[in-house]
Order: C-alpha cells, then sequence, then structure tokens
C-alpha cells in the first residue's frame, strides 16, 4: 500500500526548484543520508521528492506499507501508534526539520506508527529503493533514533502531567519569546496518551493548570501567551 499523501505530478516538476542548498545542508547532517546529499543532481533528482502540505494531515497509517522514508525540511510531524489495530492512539514522538523518519521502508515492513504532518510542512520523500545503504548504517541510525527515545521517556517520567504537556507545546514552536499559537491535528484525547493520563482527567486536571500559565485551548488552536513563562513552568520554576 503507497503512503496517504501521495507526490503530484506538479511537485514533481518543481523538484529542481525546491531542493535547494538547505535541503542538502539537511541531508548532508542525517548520517543514514549524507552521502545522497553529494550525488549528481540527476541521481538526487531520481531518488528525491519534494512534499508540500499546507493544511497538514496524515501521511501514512500504523499497519501500512510504504516505499518511501521522509526528511523534514519545515513544518513538523507528530508520530503516534495503538497497542492494538483500532485501539486508543497515543503520541509517541514529535519530529522537527531536519528529523528523519519511515526507516521502516528501508526494510521492507509495515508502518510501527502514524506520522501526521503539521500545517505547513515540508518534507523529503526519499525513494528508499533508490538507496545503497548497508546494514550497518541502518542499524546506527535505528540505535540512534532508539538512545534519543529513550533519553525522553526518562525526562517525562520526572515531570507532572501539566508540565510534560507544556513540553510537548513548546516542542511544536519555535518561539522562544512572546506569544505563539499551535495548531494541532491530534485530539485531546491522543495528548493525554501522549501525558500518561485519560482523557477526563486531562480536560479536568491539566488543562486547567495551562490555563493558568496563559494557555488557551480552542479545538486543536492552542494559544500561549508568554512562551518564556511556559517554558519556566515546564522546568518546575513557575506555578504547579
Amino acid at each position: 500500500m503507497r503512503d496517504s499523501i501521495s507526490v503530484s505530478g506538479r511537485a514533481r516538476a518543481r523538484r529542481a526548484e525546491t531542493l535547494d542548498q538547505t535541503s542538502l545542508a539537511i541531508l548532508s547532517r542525517i548520517p543514514l543520508l549524507a552521502e545522497v546529499a553529494q550525488w549528481p543532481a540527476a541521481q538526487v533528482d531520481r531518488a528525491i521528492t519534494p512534499l508540500r502540505q499546507s493544511l497538514g494531515g496524515i501521511l501514512y497509517r500504523q499497519g501500512e506499507g510504504g516505499g518511501r522514508l521522509y526528511v523534514i525540511v519545515s513544518g513538523g510531524a507528530i508520530m503516534t501508534s495503538s497497542v492494538v489495530a483500532g485501539g486508543a492512539a497515543c503520541i509517541i514522538e514529535i519530529l522537527r526539520p531536519g528529523d528523519c523518519f519511515g526507516e521502516e521502508a528501508l526494510l521492507g515492513v509495515e508502518r510501527l506508527s502514524t506520522a501526521t504532518l503539521l500545517p505547513k510542512s515540508l518534507l523529503l520523500a526519499v525513494d528508499a529503493a533508490l538507496l545503497p545503504i548497508g546494514g550497518q548504517r541502518v542499524l546506527n541510525h535505528v540505535y540512534g533514533r532508539l538512545s534519543a527515545l529513550t533519553a525522553e521517556v526518562a525526562a517525562l517520567k520526572s515531570l507532572s502531567p501539566a508540565q510534560r504537556l507544556a513540553r510537548l507545546l513548546l516542542s511544536l514552536t519555535d518561539a522562544t519569546l512572546g506569544p505563539a499559537v499551535i495548531v494541532l491535528p491530534p485530539k485531546h484525547k491522543i495528548l493525554a496518551g501522549w501525558i500518561g493520563v485519560r482523557p477526563e482527567t486531562f480536560s479536568s486536571r491539566v488543562l486547567p493548570k495551562l490555563r493558568s500559565v496563559g494557555v488557551s485551548f480552542d479545538g486543536n488552536r492552542i494559544a500561549i501567551n508568554d512562551v518564556a513563562a511556559l517554558d519556566d513552568f515546564s522546568r518546575g520554576r513557575g506555578r504547579e
């Protein structure tokens, strides 16, 4: 099965225009794909297609097949997973520019999670079949991802649910001062799963604490009055 968001003919026609030096620089910083950044332009053009998603949406679903892996140039992706097919999903990872995901394509196995793109995202879709990548490089890459996830889980366990949510929101904005607005694809129950609480607890206990530090929720639109104050709160320097 192909990934849910396909590459349009217009996007293919704009490959050379869109795959600029910024994109090549991002590729060069990913050990798994650094060699690709040095390929001749025609070879890069065959293997990589820029994919723009102004509104965001599901790129692929857990359990699907797929022949591409992806690199984020701008925007981001939220990775969710269910323990059982059709069960409740929870956020397992937030990906930002420079991150690579969808490595299952290299192994020919089904997707282990669902990838939902944030609005205004630009990805590089890499055809796994055209990558001459050895097993050791794949193992090194997967080990790096696993190490990062393990460190993130350890850090989150030391925080309260409200602080975990604050960390999540901060990871979804590039702002460091002043106000910020975030538009999220997932529903509250997915956010609740990511911070480890039931949806009813999320609504009755977690959201009020975030509102007390200037965060407002309107559906999937989240407004932060003061990013620095929210950062202080997430680090235990604000009200809890």
